[in-house]
C-alpha cells in the first residue's frame, strides 16, 4: 500500500492492496479497520510516519508502512505474530487469525444471526479459502451425529454431550507460503527461518546435539501453527531442515 492511501482508508474506513498472497486468485484485497484502529492509525500518520520518513515531505507513492528506522515494512504479518508472542507467549499468524473469521461466521449463519449474503462476504474479504470453516462445519455434524447415536443406545435419554469442538488450526502446509504446492524447489522464507533457529536453539543441548534436527522437524510438524509457515517441501526430511539453517538457504 501507498502513503496516498492514508485518506481513503480514514474516509471510508478500507482501502485496497493487490500486492499479497492470494493475489492471483482474489486480485484485490480490502484493508480494513474499525473505530479503535482508526485511531492509532491516525497517530501512525499524523505523528509516528513524519518522524521516521526519509523524505521531508511525503509523496503518494511512498509505502504506507514503515519500519522504525524509515525502512518500507513489507511483511506487516510477522509483526502480528510478534505482537502475540511478546505479550501473550503464543504463536499465532494471520491465516489462524483468518480462520477464526472464517468458523465464527459460519457459526453466526447456522445460527440465524447473518445471512448467506453476509456470510459470503466475509469469506470474500477475508480472501481467503472457506475450506477452514466447512472442515469445522464437518466436525460440528459428525459431534452431533454420535450425540444422536449415544442418546439412542441409550433408550432415547439425552446423555451430556461433548464438549464444543474449539475452530481448527490450518492443516494445510505452506499456507502462508508465497511458493504453491506444486513448485519443485521452494523459497526459504524469513518467517521459516525465524521460527526454525527458534526451535532449534531451544532444543539444543549437549545431550541432544547428535539428533537435534529430528527433534527440530518432530516439533514442526507437532505445532500446528506451524503449519501455515512452512512449505511441504521444507518439512519432507531432516536435509531440507539442515538447509533453512544455513544463512544463505533461499530454495530447496
Amino acid at each position: 500500500m501507498v502513503y496516498g492511501q492514508h485518506g481513503e482508508l480514514m474516509a471510508v474506513g478500507y482501502a485496497t492492496a493487490n500486492d499479497f498472497k492470494n493475489a492471483m486468485t482474489f486480485k484485490l484485497q480490502a484493508v480494513i479497520f474499525g473505530e479503535k484502529v482508526k485511531e492509532l492509525f491516525i497517530l501512525y500518520v499524523t505523528k509516528l510516519y513524519k518522524l521516521v520518513s526519509k523524505t521531508q515531505e511525503p509523496q503518494y507513492e511512498d509505502p504506507l508502512w514503515l519500519t522504525y528506522d524509515g525502512a518500507a515494512e513489507c511483511n506487516i504479518g510477522r509483526l502480528v505474530s510478534r505482537f502475540f508472542e511478546n505479550e501473550l507467549n503464543i504463536h499465532i499468524t494471520t491465516t489462524t487469525i483468518r480462520s477464526v473469521v472464517e468458523t465464527t461466521s459460519a457459526q453466526q449463519l447456522e445460527n440465524g444471526s447473518i445471512s448467506v449474503a453476509q456470510r459470503a462476504a466475509v469469506t470474500a474479504v477475508n480472501t481467503h479459502s472457506s475450506v477452514i470453516a466447512n472442515d469445522h462445519y464437518v466436525r460440528t455434524e459428525l459431534g452431533r451425529t454420535v450425540q444422536l447415536a449415544k442418546e439412542a443406545f441409550a433408550g432415547g435419554i439425552a446423555v451430556p454431550a461433548a464438549s464444543p469442538l474449539p475452530p481448527p488450526l490450518p492443516e494445510v502446509w505452506g499456507a502462508d507460503h508465497p511458493d504453491g504446492p506444486d513448485v519443485q524447489r521452494a523459497r526459504w522464507t524469513a518467517a521459516e527461518k525465524q521460527y526454525l533457529k527458534q526451535v532449534h536453539a531451544a532444543l539444543l543441548t549437549a545431550a541432544t546435539k547428535p539428533r537435534i534436527l529430528s527433534l527440530c522437524l518432530r516439533r514442526i510438524r507437532e505445532d500446528p501453527c506451524a503449519r501455515a509457515i512452512f512449505h511441504v517441501r521444507h518439512v519432507m526430511s531432516t536435509d531440507r531442515l539442515k538447509a533453512g539453517l544455513t544463512a544463505d538457504a533461499e530454495v530447496v
